[in-house]
């Protein structure tokens, strides 16, 4: 990597570098939606791509001072959105009539296209700033104004995501109150031809308190001419006087015929049988993506068997915890775990229709699971034990409440 970093700029070393990051997962899937058959660099294996991808933020860790690190992950270039139809023909309709809302909160299951919306919404905006009633055609959208928002270079969008940290080589667990600061800094120049100023905040159930107090007081001063787009996984985690500055558009995972096409447009077939894709994917296309990658499939599946067998087979669960300890296979580890909290809440839920006394008991499983998550994940702790532990847990719970079979 050193050398390849030498012969790019020939020992001349800039002031600052932009290092744009991608997961290598939603790379793949930007490279299949292009309609084109892959090149030999993508044909590679995930791990390989996982491994360069890490060599870069070393380089980026041994000089902060001169390599800014950029999360290109999000949805900035993707134009293409499945589903949500009714979402997008209202912001068309709000956006012709002149009254558009200050602050707009999109809020649903990660990885359905809310997101991917939000800047499609933004292109449509710049590209149209006399109100109008047409259509939002991302093919209608300048070729440099699509590239200036995919690397965060347009002077009138701010993207604010938690902020990658060269100490631990990773991104931060919550979106800080330096980041939301960018805001009123943004806000404060002028915008040429009295134009509009967006700003995503994605999501902001990742900010911490300072952060969101910060965010709130931009909210109820609002400038002319801006508008707000919050992204949010769930409401529960937002200030209550953060909702009620913004108009709520809730987004619903996708049905079935819209995830079959989404996954034929994005190629994820392979040698996977859609249908399993669809059934695993929650509506969800990235997790789609996410599970035609890397035995996804399998080991969903091998975790699935362990829940529903009469005994808990500690062996299954140990091969499972053993073949996820490693950070190129921490992707694999977080779709797990949400998909173990997906099942959880599906029992839960199902307990509960069916009058079982067990569903609140498992409902609070759903909360401590979740929390020990967030703790692990926080502090780097033993996955494969947390794996263990949660899958133990699960398997009891269910099999004493006898939600399986509610």
């Amino acid at each position: 990597m050193a050398n390849l970093e030498r012969v790019a700029i020939d020992g001349q070393k800039p002031d600052l570098t932009i290092m744009l990051d991608l997961d290598p997962v939603v790379g793949l899937e930007r490279a299949a939606s292009r309609g084109e058959a892959a090149d030999r660099y993508e044909k590679e294996k995930l791990a390989l791509h996982e491994e360069r991808r890490n060599a870069f933020l070393a380089i980026a860790k041994a000089e902060p001072d001169r390599c800014a690190v950029v999360d290109a992950g999000q949805s900035q270039s993707n134009g293409e959105l499945f589903g949500h139809d009714d979402q997008e023909a209202f912001l068309i309709r709000t956006w012709a009539s002149g009254r558009m809302h200050h602050a707009l909160l999109f809020s649903g299951p990660q990885g359905i296209g809310k997101a991917t919306l939000a800047f499609r919404f933004a292109r449509h905006i710049l590209a149209n700033p006399v109100f109008d009633a047409g259509s939002m055609d991302d093919t209608a959208s300048d070729a440099l104004l699509r590239r200036q928002i995919a690397v965060g270079a347009h002077p009138q969008v701010l993207h604010l995501t938690r902020p990658f940290d060269p100490k631990t080589q990773k991104f931060k667990t919550q979106l800080t109150v330096e980041e939301t600061r960018r805001i009123s800094n943004f806000l404060s120049f002028t915008v040429p031809g009295n134009g509009w100023r967006i700003v995503i905040v994605d999501p902001v159930n990742d900010m911490n308190a300072s952060a969101a107090n910060a965010l709130l007081k931009n909210l109820e001063e609002p400038t002319p001419r801006t508008l707000f787009i919050l992204i949010a996984q769930s409401q529960g985690r937002i200030l209550p006087t953060i909702r009620s500055r913004c108009l709520q558009l809730r987004f619903e995972p996708l049905n079935v015929a819209s995830m079959h096409h989404a996954i034929e447009s994005l190629h994820l077939e392979g040698n996977r049988d859609a249908a399993s894709l669809v059934a695993y994917a929650n509506g969800s296309p990235r997790r789609a993506a996410m599970l035609a990658e890397g035995g996804a499939l399998e080991v969903i599946s091998a975790a699935d068997a362990v829940l529903a067998s009469r005994k808990f087979e500690g062996a299954a669960a140990l091969k499972i915890g053993d073949a996820l300890t490693s950070r190129e296979a921490e992707p694999l580890f977080f779709l797990l775990c949400e998909h173990l909290l997906q099942r959880l809440a599906q029992f839960s839920t199902g307990a509960a229709l069916s009058g079982l006394t067990s569903a609140n008991r498992l409902a609070a499983l759903h909360s401590e699971v979740s929390n020990k998550l967030a703790i692990t994940r926080g502090y780097n702790l033993d996955k494969r034990q947390f794996l263990l532990e949660t899958m133990r847990e699960l398997h009891d719970g269910v099999v004493e409440s006898g939600a399986r079979h509610a």
